[in-house]
Parts: C-alpha cells; sequence; structure tokens
C-alpha cells in the first residue's frame, strides 16, 4: 500500500476545500422548510435524557436522538442551530472521505473523492437534513477509513487494537442509529471478503464488539424487520437501484447525464489501468452486493435506494473520484471546475419527503408571526387548513417561537387582533365569518393553503359619534408599523405616528377636515399640528380598490382608517430632569367654515386630548 502523502500544501488546500463545502450549504438555510420527520426528531428530543430515549421511535435507534438532546442542549433547539450541527457531520465526512481515499490512491484523487461527496444532491440534501441520516454522512467514511488502516497493517501491534476498536465504535454507532446500519456493516464484510481475504479473521476483534453491544438493538429492531417483511418470492425491487441513481444525482436531466458520464469515464479509466483496476476491484465487487441488497431488501423490508441507501454512496464516490483520478492534467482540471461550480447550483433530489410535496412555510410563518404578535392577540386555526396535520408541529413552533405561551382560541368574539390561519378559499364558512365580523383584513404572510393573516377591529367597537354622522372608534400610536402596547416616551425631534380609526353613522353633509395637534401643556400652546381631510390608507396590503377623497363620499358603516405623523420639537423646554410633557388632541372641523363638531367628551374648544405622553430630552 503507498504510503499518504503530508504535504502542508495537500493539507491546506484540503482544509480550504471543506470551508467551501460549507459555504456551499449556507443559501439552502432560508430555502429549506422542516419536513413532518425533521420536526418529529427536534420534538422527540426535547426533556430529560431518559425521557428522549423512552420517546425513540419503533423504527430508529435511540443514538442520534441522545446526540440532539445534546447539542440542543448546550445551543437551544432552533432550527438553524440544528441544521449547523447537520453540515458540521458532512464537514467530518468529508474530511474522512479524503482519508479513505488518500489511502487507496494518494495525489488528486482524495480532493476529488471530497467533491464528488459533497456535489451529491443527496448528499447536498441529508447533510441539510434534521434526521440520523446526517449523522451516518460522517460515520460510512469513517468506518470505511478506519478499516482500511486496520487491515492494511502487516502486523497485529497495540494500535491496531485501537483501530479495531474504534472501527467496532463507528460500526456500532451506525446501527443504533437506524437499522440500515446493519446494511452498512454488511457491505464493509463484504469488501474485506474481496479485499482482503487471506485476513479475515482480523474480523474477530471488531466483529465480535460489534455483534456482542448491538444485540439489545438487534432484538428490539427484529421485530420491526420481521413485521415488515414481504418473503414472496417475487418481491425484488428492480427500480432501488434507479432511485438510488436519481437520488444522489439530482433532479435534473443534465446532472443525471453529467452523473452517469463521470462514472462511465472513471470505469473505463480504471479498466485501462489494468492491472492497477485489480485494487479496485473489490471496491467495485462491494458496490455489486450492495446493489443486491437493494434489490433484494428493498421491497421486502419497505424501504427504496434513496435515503435509506446512505451507505452505498461512499464506496461509489470512492471508485469514481480513483477512476478519474487518472483523467490527463487538462481534463482533470476541467473535472474540478465542474464539481466546483456543481456545488453551489441547487441540486437536491425531485423527492424531499415521503410525500414527495413541497412542505408549506410553517417555520417561516410561525417566525413571521413571532415578530409582528402583540400581547392580547388570539390565533384562530381553521380546520381546513393546509399546514399541517400533525399535532406535534404545532407544538414545536409554538413552543419554538412563542415559548410563553400564545392565545389559540375556537371563538375569535371579543378579540381585538385576531390571527387567522387558514387555506385560502377553503375555509370554514362559519369560522370565517366569526373573523371577518367588524374587523378589516390587514398583513399577511405565507401561500394560499398556509396562509397567516392578522384581522384588526378598530381599538374602540362603539366609538363616539359626532353630530355630523362621523363615528371616532379610537386611535393607535404606532412604531415600525405596528401598535405601541406601552406608554409612549419619545426623544426631541422624533415623529409620532398616530392611526384613527373612523365610520359614518349618516353621510355627513359637507366636507370635513381632521386636526391632529401635539400641545405643550404647560400652557396648551399648539407644539405642531396636521390638519387636512382624512388621509385615509388600507391596511390590507393586497386591496388596491380606490378610497374616497372626501368624507361627504363614505358609506355607512363601513370603517375607515388613516394615519397622521407629527414631528416633535428639536429642543423642549429646559428642566432640571430633561423631560417635558405634551397633550396628543384630535378635532373635526367643516372644511368651508372650520366650524368644529360636537361630540360627548371634548373640551370647551371641542378637543378631543387622546393622550398625554413624555418627551425626553438626549
Amino acid at each position: 500500500m503507498p504510503s499518504l502523502t503530508r504535504k502542508p500544501f495537500s493539507v491546506l488546500l484540503a482544509a480550504l476545500l471543506l470551508i467551501v463545502i460549507v459555504l456551499s450549504r449556507v443559501p439552502y438555510f432560508s430555502q429549506l422548510e422542516l419536513d413532518a420527520h425533521e420536526v418529529w426528531t427536534m420534538w422527540q428530543s426535547v426533556g430529560t435524557l431518559p425521557q428522549v430515549i423512552d420517546r425513540t421511535p419503533y423504527d430508529w435507534g435511540p443514538l442520534y436522538y441522545t446526540v440532539m438532546f445534546g447539542w440542543q442542549s448546550a445551543v437551544g433547539n432552533h432550527t438553524e442551530t440544528a441544521r449547523v450541527l447537520s453540515v458540521l457531520w458532512l464537514v467530518l465526512g468529508s474530511a474522512f472521505m479524503y482519508r479513505a481515499m488518500a489511502r487507496l490512491r494518494p495525489g488528486t484523487a482524495p480532493l476529488l473523492a471530497t467533491l464528488l461527496y459533497a456535489t451529491s444532491a443527496g448528499i447536498i440534501y441529508l447533510s441539510l437534513n434534521i434526521r440520523g441520516y446526517a449523522l451516518q454522512l460522517a460515520l460510512m467514511p469513517l468506518a470505511f477509513w478506519l478499516l482500511l488502516r486496520y487491515f492494511d497493517v502487516q502486523r497485529y501491534k497495540w494500535h491496531t487494537v485501537l483501530t479495531g476498536i474504534l472501527l467496532a465504535a463507528s460500526m456500532l454507532a451506525m446501527v443504533y442509529i437506524h437499522p440500515t446500519g446493519m446494511l452498512a456493516c454488511v457491505l464493509l464484510g463484504a469488501y474485506t471478503l474481496f479485499a482482503y481475504s487471506r485476513r479475515i479473521l482480523r474480523w474477530l476483534l471488531p466483529g465480535i464488539l460489534v455483534v456482542a453491544i448491538s444485540i439489545p438493538q438487534l432484538i428490539i429492531r427484529f421485530g420491526t424487520a420481521t413485521s415488515r417483511l414481504d418473503t414472496a418470492p417475487s418481491i425484488f425491487d428492480l427500480n432501488s437501484v434507479y432511485s438510488f441513481f436519481l437520488y444522489y444525482t439530482g433532479q435534473s436531466i443534465v446532472q443525471q447525464v453529467l452523473a452517469l458520464l463521470l462514472l462511465i469515464i472513471a470505469l473505463f479509466l480504471l479498466w485501462r489501468a489494468l492491472p492497477r483496476f485489480g485494487k479496485a476491484l473489490p471496491l467495485l465487487l462491494a458496490i455489486i452486493v450492495g446493489c443486491g441488497l437493494l434489490i433484494f431488501l428493498g421491497g421486502r423490508l419497505g424501504f427504496t435506494g434513496q435515503r435509506h441507501a446512505w451507505w452505498l454512496v461512499t464506496p461509489v464516490v470512492l471508485i469514481m473520484a480513483w477512476g478519474l483520478s487518472y483523467l490527463p492534467k487538462p481534463a482533470l482540471i476541467g473535472c474540478f471546475a465542474l464539481l466546483l461550480v456543481g456545488i453551489y447550483i441547487p441540486a437536491l433530489p425531485g423527492s424531499l419527503d415521503e410525500s414527495g410535496a413541497p412542505n408549506p412555510p410553517l417555520g417561516v410563518n410561525f417566525a413571521w408571526l413571532a415578530k409582528n404578535a402583540r400581547w392580547g392577540d388570539a390565533v384562530v386555526i381553521d380546520p381546513r387548513q393546509q399546514c399541517s396535520i400533525y399535532p406535534d408541529e404545532w407544538d414545536y413552533y409554538t413552543r419554538l417561537y412563542f415559548p410563553q405561551g400564545i392565545n389559540v382560541v375556537t371563538d375569535p368574539t371579543g378579540y381585538r387582533r385576531v390571527w387567522y390561519i387558514t387555506a385560502d378559499g377553503w375555509d370554514n364558512p362559519t369560522l370565517k365569518g366569526q373573523v371577518h365580523d367588524n374587523r378589516l383584513p390587514s398583513i399577511f404572510n405565507g401561500p394560499w393553503n398556509c396562509l397567516f393573516r392578522l384581522y384588526v377591529a378598530p381599538p374602540d367597537a362603539n366609538g363616539v359619534l359626532y353630530d355630523n354622522g362621523m363615528r371616532f372608534h379610537g386611535y393607535e400610536i404606532l412604531e415600525d408599523g405596528q401598535p405601541l402596547s406601552i406608554p409612549l416616551v419619545s426623544r426631541e425631534s422624533e415623529s409620532v405616528t398616530v392611526r384613527l380609526w373612523w365610520s359614518a353613522d349618516t353621510h355627513p353633509t359637507g366636507d370635513y377636515s381632521v386636526g391632529l395637534y401635539i400641545l405643550d401643556t404647560a400652557n396648551q400652546s399648539l407644539v405642531t399640528q396636521s390638519d387636512s381631510g382624512p388621509q385615509l390608507i388600507k391596511i390590507d396590503p393586497a386591496d388596491f380598490s380606490p378610497l374616497p377623497s372626501a368624507t361627504s363620499q363614505w358609506k355607512l358603516n363601513q370603517l375607515y382608517v388613516e394615519e397622521r405623523t407629527l414631528k416633535l420639537p428639536d429642543a423642549i423646554p429646559v428642566s432640571r430632569d430633561g423631560i417635558h410633557t405634551y397633550e396628543l388632541a384630535l378635532v373635526v372641523y367643516q372644511s368651508a367654515d372650520n366650524t368644529r363638531a360636537n361630540a360627548s367628551g371634548l373640551t370647551p374648544d371641542h378637543l378631543r386630548v387622546l393622550q398625554t405622553f413624555t418627551v425626553r430630552s438626549w
């Protein structure tokens, strides 16, 4: 076996390549929505360690959930940090892939193997997936590298024993993550049978350890396997190998053709490299055994050649890198360039989960809701919504974005601000009517089948009637477009935005204006003002219908909203504590003759004092 070249430049180049791999995953963080299985993984990993182990699903082992428990306990249980962990597993797997290839063929082949591994569409997805398959991406290359180190040694020494124990530990880890780890162990055994037939007895140490320690897991999972096993002799999943090819090459025909072309070129170059091809023959035979396992067990155990075949990717990548390393230098540079470009081209598999359907952005919507919801808001979930049918998804996102709880109700009556979660057009008519009652549609987020929308009632549902027929329904102080729920304290030279709510009981006989004033509480002098006809706006960003330009055009019993911005003085009166108080006041008057409309609760000057607020100097 040729000795490994340990040049500092090669190490630096490999490190830079790992950085490139990590950066290639960053754009996907904002593209992928958690699927039901990922949410289940996150949800199952919360609690105490004994609880996490007890909740292990029937078709998984406890190791990955235990690892996730430790990770979430250390860094929190947010989606992004969980995806970071999956990417870190890929970094380790890519490094181990480099080391394994370096033992088979030093030189450029390790870099090729690392790039091929990271560029695969299936690996891209699994390296971002919050499931146990992500950890397997690190363990299978590690196990293969340790296997080569263990069986390549001519004489058995103490460090060989340590390598054998580490090999057993990596194999056990794969088994304790998912039952398909057993197939990975079979594949490793098949390779040694072809490559190290004279040293096959070396399996005694790691083999005994793996069998002895994995017996509890095998017993538990044996029932699952036998319950799913179809013993009919005609059950052969011939399509599983083709599914494996499509899943790990990508959904576009260009990706598939390029991958197939690279595989054919690699095998051809290996054949031309005879007798050196003989060293790669055990790897090729192991791949054939792996394909046989897919064909024979895929249909019988109910899994396909997609994510369940993660264990077959490592030998396929190794043999492709081995063969492509024989390319002439110009072609080799072109191959590296193709892979470096390909790693940044979106290449996810066509089907990301069992349903094959895109996941509604429930997590994105919840994150948006957390930024826009206010204390006292209510959430109504329409039973016909298409965001998710799984209660654990709702529970996970609620706990993640609203750790102090959120007010989910079935009857929106009595709530001013109601967030309605629905599939637009498929709503429950009765519930939709209750949500719409005396409320205006406002901001929204998400597609039609997972739509989060705010419906807002005026601050004062009854309001105060003016003698001109206009009814004032209250006001809101806005900050960044959202109502301020705490007492207003401003700084000098800042601006205050006020939202006013109106309706009309009778048609106003003329056109009326609204004056909004800031008055100095010390002497009732006018500081700043906004006088004009109502400056109406639509709080629904999707409503482009025209608004009336004058109060005489208002429709009866329809809510109208206007917003006005007033600038505070650049300097407030000097005081020891540096604060000064002002009043926000409102007046309604006839535009033609400035006659002020009357209503209950006004001052002798027909002013309505809305609130007193504080301004502080710099």
